[in-house]
């Protein structure tokens, strides 16, 4: 069996992505950043039988800084929360995504509110929801292989099924609370890139990954407040 980081960028990635968990100790809105100590790498073990065990392990890092991608972190994250990061590299850089997660009832890490690339999050959503996302190119606005995103299409999903769905422009918001259970979710696009090779008679070409900006935020269903800490399960995505 061997242990091997899962990055959780897009497959034609070029920069690395990390992804890591903590508590938050410090947001430094002057500097734009953010710290977690103590932090865990996300990886995977995939063994001689094809079964695949993916978890949050220790890390030699102390402590992990970097800036985040959109000033609304310093509204939905606050100081003693734990906390998903993305960031591009290994240590000190920039976090592309910071989602806060709680431990539900069932005891299984969830997302309650996210902030920036929604896709590296490997922590589902709080409720059973699903929120995916498709950024449309500006193929008018392209540099490279990544083009200004006029829109994304996003669909929020729960239990295998569409509830809504919208073609978002900038700056606005998707919301959906018909589940009858007391769980609201807002679903903000604020910018981002997409792929230059969606445009037509697009030339293949390498480069970074497309990355955009998303504000998530779930009030949890009732019965599913409970919030715990989380390090007490560092192991909570398992997969075959």
């Amino acid at each position: 069996m061997c242990l091997l980081v899962l990055f959780t960028g897009h497959v034609s990635s070029v920069i690395l992505e990390v992804t890591s968990l903590g508590t938050v100790s410090e947001l430094n809105e002057t500097e734009n950043t953010l710290t977690i100590t103590e932090p865990r790498t996300y990886g995977c073990e995939y063994s001689a039988q094809g079964l695949t065990n993916c978890s949050f392990r220790k890390s030699e890092d102390l402590s992990l800084t970097g800036t985040v991608p959109d000033n609304e972190t310093y509204s939905l994250i606050a100081p003693g929360d734990q906390v998903v990061v993305t960031g591009y590299g290994g240590a000190d850089g920039t976090f592309i995504t910071i989602a806060k997660v709680v431990t539900n009832m069932s005891g299984a890490l969830v997302v309650t509110d996210a902030i920036g690339d929604i896709s590296s999050i490997p922590v589902p959503f709080i409720g059973g929801y699903e929120v995916l996302q498709s950024e449309i190119p500006d193929c008018e606005n392209c540099s490279g292989t990544l083009c200004t995103a006029s829109g994304a299409l996003v669909t929020i999903r729960a239990e295998g099924e569409d509830l809504v769905s919208k073609e978002l422009i900038p700056d606005e918001t998707l919301s959906y609370n018909g589940r009858n259970d007391g769980s609201m979710v807002n679903v903000t696009f604020v910018s981002g890139t997409a792929p230059s090779s969606l445009c037509k008679n697009a030339t293949l070409m390498t480069g970074p990954q497309s990355v955009s900006d998303f504000i998530v935020s779930i009030t949890p269903p009732i019965g599913e407040q409970e919030e715990c800490d989380s390090s007490d399960n560092p192991d909570e995505k398992k997969s075959e």
